[in-house]
């Protein structure tokens, strides 16, 4: 490959990291990809990717181009009612008064 270069596998984690912090990034670059004919397999590879975020980013680009893909409100919503139930319960088990300097008496 003519002007290739090599990096570490750390550099690479580093570069995937900062593209990945902004999903408008990936799903741009994906979109752009798609429209050059870049098979699934070669955009899954080159930037880490899953296919049904390939798949994702090439429906809403059908259904109204860059506004669509490029629109902030992607992604699932965060289930912190789990989070809390697992905290809920280890505070439970582990804080109890004997924690504090209190006796239980009964």
């Amino acid at each position: 490959m003519a002007g290739g270069v090599r990096i570490s596998k750390a550099d690479r984690q580093r570069y995937l990291a900062v593209a990945m912090g902004d999903q408008r990034v990936i799903r741009s670059l994906i979109s752009l990809l798609l429209v050059e004919g870049v098979t699934y397999a070669v955009i899954v590879r080159a930037i880490s990717t899953s296919l049904a975020t390939i798949s994702r980013a090439k429906s809403w680009h059908s259904a109204g181009g860059a506004s669509v893909v490029l629109a902030e409100r992607r992604g699932r919503r965060a289930d912190y009612g789990g989070c809390l139930g697992v905290f809920l319960k280890w505070l439970i088990a582990k804080c109890t008064p004997e924690l504090f300097g209190y006796l239980r008496t009964g």
